[in-house]
């Protein structure tokens, strides 16, 4: 097992934001759930997918907003922008030729979130921010035609106005509910009779922003302080709906919350404007009874649950988040945000009771690794270097749960006896003049540390000091821009991953295509060009000397072989991802996990080169490291702070007959 880090960022992050400027139309549902979801599972338990792009255009600063979205179950999914537009679809999983777009409104002014409901398949009902509502009887038709009509005027002592409605929501084509800025609740038995049809009732004094009725007897509203406001009776006026402060104000300043969604009357989502979802199985219980989560730094703007099993929301940069009841792939990820500030790097786990995960100049070690931020150690690990400046730990390796080593961008050789202890203890010893780019221990008594210039620096006693470490130069391959830019110039491949897995075996890769396997013991190594492109290999991860894995951080590949010292014939390249292929980890020769953002691909069979399968882990940062210790634990880490975690599916329990 070998992580480091990738020396590779600036060049990904321009390849991944050319390569998000062509991503189209495209509503994906992705699988993010901890555990299979039986009915009745808790709102709260549900585990949220990153966000993931669902349209991208002109202008790319400036990406259009989704305002609104709702859907019947999967036979319907309505849609609205900030331009105006209407996006229809009655295969919302298909992806984007399943979805029509056509103008709704000129010149856009949809208000954000929560402004939109389907009852039914023939009735659509959505707000427009200066008190119209317009209402379809044919919503999945392509040329659907919606009526505008005015229901909601303010008066006050500057005059007279239109009120922004905020959100709508219609338990049945008898029953609609509107909400409006001025806190106001509107009700209509047949929307789509005229303004006439609507009543009016004075609620709170504070601008109503979403609503959600999932039945004529349940109605939960939210405002524009972080308050729910329920009620039993919409229609019975200001009497008759609660309301509880839920959302936590920030620097003493109350949050916005923007939607609501209730698939039934004991299961609520809501979302702010900061990020945060909030979620509760009593919705009138009060604040106590409510679950707030944060799912990143996006604007949310509004939120729809078909059913317990499946909840969709958009946010301010075009982009959806979702869950659902998990149905593909191996396993089911989850992230925990572990540190917010520096973008974690790469991670080992010695077992699913022991990871430890690194961040510029800091070490997070965890002994339950699934269980968020609160179970994860920090420790600062910053020795100066002969520079003035911090060096960066560049890679980590966890034999077992009494030695993990980590090794920096200084030379220093970092150890610990007991990684998770609280305060953990580590030591640092300098080993090298130049920096470490990864490391990797087959036992606690075998590690082999790598360098950019090639080298390989060999210990029997890691934490024995400077004396017990021997270096070899084992890559002395020339990377084919060498003296492109002056004699000598840029001649010298640099490591970047090595992989161990026993203390007579290891295999190495380097920032030029090169993959390098140790032959009668680790004294002499053999190179081989075996990217086809001359791409960077970020990662290699060798579970036996029969079989390794490399990571092609370019091209989007993985490149196998069984025969690790037989020559360029025994590499196979076989492409998996859309985007770069950042690292890899084998729990055996018959589990291997690969990522390539935004999927962790997984093969039972990685020798064959075509068994992977893709699911989709992590759509809005760069997934940059992965340990597997067994092959029903993975542990990952991304360039945002997070860790995700993959754990087999339980399967759905079987009913027992009763015998008669």
């Amino acid at each position: 097992m070998v992580y480091g880090i990738l020396g590779l960022s600036s060049a990904r992050c321009g390849l991944l934001a050319d390569r998000t400027l062509a991503i189209a139309l495209a509503v994906v549902i992705i699988v993010a759930a901890a555990l299979s979801l039986e009915p009745g599972v808790a709102a709260a338990s549900l585990v949220w997918s990153k966000p993931a792009p669902i349209r991208a255009g002109p202008p790319y600063g400036s990406p259009t907003s989704l305002t609104a979205v709702t859907c019947r179950g999967t036979s319907l999914c309505v849609a609205l922008d900030s331009l105006g537009n209407v996006l229809t679809s009655t295969r919302p999983t298909a992806g984007a030729p399943a979805w029509t777009k056509r103008p709704l409104l000129r010149g856009g002014g949809l208000l954000s979130g929560g402004g939109l409901s389907c009852p039914s398949t023939r009735l659509c009902v959505a707000v427009y921010n200066a008190g119209q509502i317009l209402t379809t009887t044919t919503p999945t038709k392509p040329a659907a035609r919606w009526k505008d009509t005015l229901v909601d005027r303010i008066t006050n002592t500057s005059g007279t106005f239109y009120a922004p409605l905020g959100g709508v929501s219609c338990p049945t084509v008898s029953l609609c509910v509107a909400v409006d800025g001025g806190g106001n609740v509107l009700t209509a038995t047949d929307p789509t009779a005229g303004a006439s049809a609507w009543k009016h009732s004075a609620v709170t004094a504070t601008g109503l922003r979403g609503l959600s009725c999932p039945s004529a007897s349940m109605c939960v509203a939210v405002d524009a302080r972080g308050d729910v406001l329920t009620s039993h009776d919409p229609a019975g006026g200001a009497s008759a709906w609660t309301l509880s402060h839920v959302d936590p104000d920030v620097g003493g300043l109350p949050v916005e919350m923007s939607s609501i969604s209730c698939p039934t009357s004991s299961e609520c989502v809501a979302v702010d404007g900061i990020g945060n979802m909030l979620s509760s199985t009593d919705p009138a219980g009060g604040p106590t009874a409510w679950t707030v989560s944060s799912l990143g730094n996006a604007r949310l703007l509004s939120v729809s649950c078909g059913s317990v099993h499946q909840c969709v929301i958009v946010d301010g940069d075009g982009g959806v988040t979702v869950s659902r009841d998990p149905t593909a792939g191996a396993a089911v990820w989850m992230h925990r945000p572990i540190d917010g500030v520096n973008p974690l790097s790469a991670i080992s786990c010695a077992s699913s009771k022991a990871c430890v995960a690194i961040a510029s100049g800091t070490a997070f070690a965890s002994a339950d690794p699934a269980a968020g931020r609160p179970d994860w150690t920090v420790a600062r690990l910053e020795p100066l270097s002969r520079s003035g400046t911090a060096p960066t730990l560049s890679g980590v390796s966890c034999p077992s749960r009494s030695l993990c080593v980590i090794v920096d961008s200084a030379g220093h050789v970092i150890t610990s006896a007991d990684p998770t202890s609280r305060p953990s203890r580590w030591t640092s010893t300098l080993v090298s003049s130049g920096g470490f780019s990864g490391v990797s221990c087959a036992s606690t008594a075998w590690c082999v540390a790598i360098d950019g210039g090639g080298n390989a620096h060999l210990s029997s006693d890691p934490t024995g000091g400077q004396g017990a470490w021997t270096t070899v130069h084992i890559d002395t391959s020339e990377p084919f821009e060498c003296g492109k830019y002056g004699a000598g110039y840029g001649c010298q491949a640099a490591l970047t991953a090595v992989s161990c897995p026993t203390s007579s075996f290891c295999a190495a890769v380097d920032d030029s295509g090169n993959g390098l396997a140790s032959v009668s013991g680790l004294e002499k190594w053999t190179a081989t060009a075996v990217d086809p492109d001359q791409s960077a290999l970020v990662g290699v991860s060798c579970p036996s000397p029969s079989l390794c894995v490399a990571a092609d951080g370019y091209g989007g590949r993985v490149i196998t072989y069984t025969a690790p010292a037989g020559g360029r014939g025994a590499w196979t390249p076989t492409t998996l991802a859309r985007a770069d292929v950042t690292a890899v980890a084998c729990a055996s020769v018959s589990f291997c996990v690969a990522l390539g953002d935004p999927d962790a691909y997984i093969s039972t069979d990685p020798a064959a080169g075509t068994s992977w399968v893709g699911t989709a882990v992590d759509a809005t940062a760069s997934m940059t490291g992965v340990s597997c210790p067994t092959r029903s634990f993975c542990a990952g880490v991304d360039n945002a702070g997070h860790v995700f975690e993959a754990t087999p599916r339980r399967p759905h329990p079987r009913t027992r007959r009763r015998p008669r």
